[in-house]
């Protein structure tokens, strides 16, 4: 989330800008919680027409790619629900068995 956070504040690290900063669980956590609040920021000030405007980046190899803000944001939690499986897998592999992802699961979890 925090690389597409650049990238909707018109940058395009060449790399992942804060791979130094998720050595340890309570570091990943520390940054989590910092990306969130800025996601939240950001789209507390979203306006609907910026949903059609034309996001261009370029992505680690250099290439360069626009779409509009609408089609980042939807690919931006489809791709979070891809890592989410694939974290939940190599958990399943260590024979762990992981908590619920599902998102009516979690609204369920919360009342």
């Amino acid at each position: 989330m925090g690389l597409w956070l650049e990238r909707f504040n018109g940058r395009s690290p060449r790399r992942v800008p804060w791979s130094d900063d998720t050595q340890s669980l309570p570091a990943i956590r520390e940054r989590w919680k910092n990306v969130e609040e800025d996601m939240r920021a950001y789209l507390a000030t979203l306006k609907s027409e910026a949903l059609n405007v034309p996001l261009t980046y370029q992505n680690f190899k250099g290439e360069t790619w626009t779409y509009t803000l609408w089609q980042c944001l939807v690919h931006l939690v489809n791709h979070g629900t891809y890592h989410r499986g694939q974290v939940t897998m190599a958990v399943r592999q260590l024979g762990i068995t992981p908590p619920g992802i599902d998102f009516l699961a979690y609204y369920d979890k919360q009342r």
